[in-house]
């Protein structure tokens, strides 16, 4: 089902859906630490000190071209070393063409490093949501791959090297590499959620088990409500009817109800949410510019400034 057919159940747009649900799950160290751990090189993996990712919303903003150059990014200190690193996370939905992505990448990156005034080494990983192949990894030279090869040998070695790590979430799935960690629920969904069937809730809810039980009811109304928002089909009976073997499980299945009659869409979840917006106004920037970042609505974020100002 293209996302460019597809309308939510929600009313949202499927970017909205998708952008949404990353965001949500992958600012939480928790689990980046586990994407990368499931989807990077070993030794790339092996030379971060993961007790040091602290995550930064300020600095998805291109403050001197005033827009937004990836989803999500960390900062890092390197074992050893100490030295700072930046993990940078942009998430693809859609489809493009080798040259479309490896552009956006190289573009992206230079942003960056730009804004950071090349103070520290960025890691961009990219994070694929989609059926088509993908050449590993990307790089800027890729664009120039119709040059015959003894020109590509001689003259890209003058390339600026913009490589970039793709992790993707199909492949993951079929290949297990998040099967019984704190990701299994949240691979799966994404791996799914454009085919989605009844009978996969049932799985997803078997997978909820792996998810740390101070997180587990936010976990489940994230992923509940991101398949049920983009597949219209689902009915609330159809959730009630979830097999559950615990007492915690038919209180998460029942919070689910809720969410998807929108009587408690995860407000601990929106207050997160309020708690980086102001966060980023108090630091100074933009109303629209935090609305991007937060996925808040103008109004929400128009609230907690007039809050800062003490307006009433």
């Amino acid at each position: 089902m293209p996302d460019s057919d597809h309308s939510g159940a929600s009313g949202k747009k499927p970017a909205q859906i998708h952008d949404g649900f990353f965001k949500d799950v992958f600012r939480v160290a928790e689990y980046v630490i586990t994407l990368i751990r499931a989807g990077a090189p070993a030794d790339l993996f092996e030379i971060i000190d993961w007790s040091t990712l602290s995550f930064e919303p300020q600095l998805i903003q291109a403050s001197r071209q005033n827009e937004k150059i990836a989803d999500l990014v960390f900062s890092v200190a390197l074992k050893d070393s100490g030295s700072a690193a930046r993990i940078v996370l942009l998430f693809e939905h859609k489809s493009y063409r080798d040259s479309e992505l490896v552009r956006q990448i190289a573009r992206n990156q230079f942003l960056m490093y730009l804004q950071d005034q090349f103070k520290s080494l960025i890691v961009p990983i990219v994070v694929r949501q989609v059926a088509a192949p993908q050449r590993e990894p990307v790089r800027f030279s890729n664009l120039f791959s119709k040059l015959p090869r003894k020109h590509l040998r001689a003259l890209c070695r003058y390339c600026v090297s913009f490589e970039c790590l793709l992790i993707d979430v199909n492949e993951m799935d079929r290949k297990g590499l998040a099967e019984k960690t704190n990701i299994d629920v949240v691979i799966r969904a994404m791996s799914k959620v454009r085919d989605f069937e009844v009978g996969d809730l049932q799985d997803l809810l078997e997978r909820i088990r792996y998810v740390p039980a101070d997180d587990r009811k936010r976990m489940f109304d994230l992923v509940f409500g991101y398949v049920c928002d983009y597949n219209a089909h689902i009915t609330a009976d159809e959730i009630l009817n979830l097999k559950t073997k615990t007492s915690e499980e038919r209180q998460m299945v029942l919070s689910a109800i809720d969410t998807f009659r929108g009587e408690g869409r995860a407000e601990g979840l929106q207050e997160g949410r309020r708690e980086i917006a102001a966060s980023l106004l108090q630091k100074g920037m933009v109303p629209e510019e935090v609305v991007e970042v937060t996925n808040l609505s103008s109004e929400q974020v128009e609230t907690i400034q007039k809050k800062i100002n003490g307006v009433p």
